[in-house]
């Protein structure tokens, strides 16, 4: 582990909350160890290797959302295909999460404070390195759909007649 693992000043709105509390939860326990690894589909990985060679590890998200309660599993081996980050924790450190979200794409509780917009554009605040345009655009769409007609013997029809 470098000294780019510092949880405990990674404090402000860019960092992710649930991630300190799983740490927290887990100090003093191989979690403090806890590496990062990305899978060929951009996956994040946070977890440990044994002494026997066993992965313990969840996916890096599920602690983003779950906090605490993120499950760890134990694969017989590193997944096949994943590449371990060594530079990850100072990466996140430097610009939180998008350490996670590199393309800007995602969704955090508590990114209000990510953005600032200046009319159809805005930058991150976070990491200072993601500048975006809105665009606007207008889509035609036609429908179809089968619906009930009415029969000449059907009770609705014998309804419509009687009114």
């Amino acid at each position: 582990m470098t000294d780019a693992f510092q949880p405990k000043q990674w404090v402000g709105e860019k960092y992710s909350p649930n991630l300190q509390k799983w740490l927290a939860k887990n100090d003093g326990s191989p979690w403090g160890t806890a590496r990062v690894w990305i899978a060929a589909d951009a996956t994040y990985w946070i977890g440990w290797v044994d002494d026997d060679g066993w992965f313990y590890g969840t996916r890096l998200m599920c602690v983003m959302v779950d906090g605490r309660k993120a499950e760890v599993y134990a694969h017989p081996a590193v997944p096949e295909g994943v590449i371990e980050q060594p530079d990850f924790w100072a990466h996140y450190g430097a610009v939180g999460r998008c350490a996670v979200d590199q393309d800007h794409t995602r969704g955090f509780i508590g990114d209000e404070t990510r953005w600032a917009v200046d009319g159809n554009t805005r930058e991150c605040l976070w990491c200072g390195d993601c500048r975006q345009t809105l665009r606007r655009w207008q889509e035609v769409v036609n429908r179809q759909a089968w619906e009930i007609a009415p029969t000449p013997n059907s009770p609705l029809t014998q309804l419509e007649q009687a009114a």
